[in-house]
């Protein structure tokens, strides 16, 4: 299929249940909270593998309902990079978290090596 390539700016927070994204900074008055992303929903997160002449710092955060594509857009080029792979490490660790969580909530067991 074909990418939405009409990005809009957000503003995300990552919380140990979600992730909150907003229209703009959420230190400002004026910023409005625009939706977010349950952590027991998300299924996966990945790096997107830039092709030739596309921008750097791009992932994607999987739930059944949706794909959202996320790019970290301000910094140099290798900036850009360990954003993302923080943001991709970060956002896959509150989300198996908050997973281990729900299942030990209710009743289910979990391993531990």
């Amino acid at each position: 299929g074909v990418l939405n390539s009409d990005w809009k700016r957000r503003y995300f927070i990552l919380t140990p249940e979600s992730m909150m994204y907003f229209t703009g900074d959420p230190r400002e008055e004026d910023s409005t909270l625009k939706g977010k992303i349950e952590l027991f929903m998300v299924s996966g997160v990945k790096r997107s593998v830039p092709q030739a002449g596309e921008t750097l710092g791009e992932f994607e955060v999987a739930t059944p309902f949706r794909i959202y594509n996320i790019r970290v857009d301000d910094g140099t080029n290798d900036e850009k990079i360990e954003k993302m792979k923080d943001w991709v490490s970060a956002i896959n660790e509150a989300a198996q978290e908050e997973a281990c969580t729900l299942n030990f909530k209710n009743g289910g067991s979990v391993g531990v090596n």
